[in-house]
């Protein structure tokens, strides 16, 4: 099939990406990743934020998948509670540069993955394929990553905001039970001469206040898995 448009003739936006999906997929079979890709085109929901809600035809293929498979969890009792909806405020560049990905349909598949990152395996799987498809990965994107794990383990945490506010890291617990006994021992051993507990129905603050620069992203993340890994032992024990 040949598309043709005239030369003076102005595409928008979506129809430029619907005629660039029928160029990418042209092997048999390609109708189903066609009909996904244009599901998503009209639609890929809020990617980072909390906006994700509505009918498949608003927030994407992909995302009302899992949406609905983790609905169905919820219900037959394999996931026991609703996950926190976590929002990360860092004062870093996170973004995917064009100069890396031109390409806009790959670029929103790439954010897509990232913003779907559930364990260190998944960060590991996007890492190798950034490597192999667009050669070395520019700060921004690392930085990008990182909050997406960091997101990722603050979520388990019950931690509902980590916001960095230039002399000290606030961080908000999604309510007074996500914040356990285990770790407010464990917040007061690390961080003992350097702490402040504020409480703001019905979210607790915790300031770590900054006297060296060691507030990185993989520390931020590494005090996110202790945490979490605080409430599983006592839950064992």
């Amino acid at each position: 099939a040949y598309l043709t448009y005239k030369k003076d003739k102005v595409l928008t936006e979506v129809a430029e990406k619907r005629l660039r999906a029928l160029k990418d997929f042209t092997e048999l079979g390609s109708g189903f990743k066609i009909a996904m890709r244009d599901l998503e085109i009209r639609g890929a929901g809020n990617l980072m934020g909390k906006a994700q809600h509505g009918q498949m035809s608003v927030v994407g293929y992909d995302l009302y998948v899992r949406m609905l498979d983790t609905a169905i969890k919820m219900i037959t009792g394999e996931i026991m509670e609703e996950k926190v909806d976590t929002t990360i405020d860092m004062k870093i560049d996170a973004y995917i540069p064009s100069s890396y990905i031109s390409d806009e349909v790959h670029k929103i598949e790439v954010y897509k993955r990232i913003a779907s990152m559930e364990s260190e395996e998944d960060y590991d799987d996007i890492k190798e394929e950034l490597l192999d498809r667009f050669s070395d990965i520019p700060d921004s994107l690392y930085n990008l990553m990182d909050i997406a794990r960091l997101k990722f383990y603050a979520n388990r945490a019950g931690v509902l905001e980590l916001r960095d506010r230039g002399k000290d890291i606030l961080i908000t617990f999604a309510s007074a039970e996500k914040l356990t006994p285990e770790k407010v021992s464990l917040l007061f051993e690390k961080y003992a001469d350097r702490t402040e507990f504020q409480r703001k129905n019905p979210a607790v603050a915790f300031t770590i206040v900054e006297k060296e620069r060691y507030q990185t992203m993989d520390a931020l993340t590494k005090l996110m898995k202790e945490l979490t890994e605080a409430d599983r032992v006592a839950k064992e024990s």
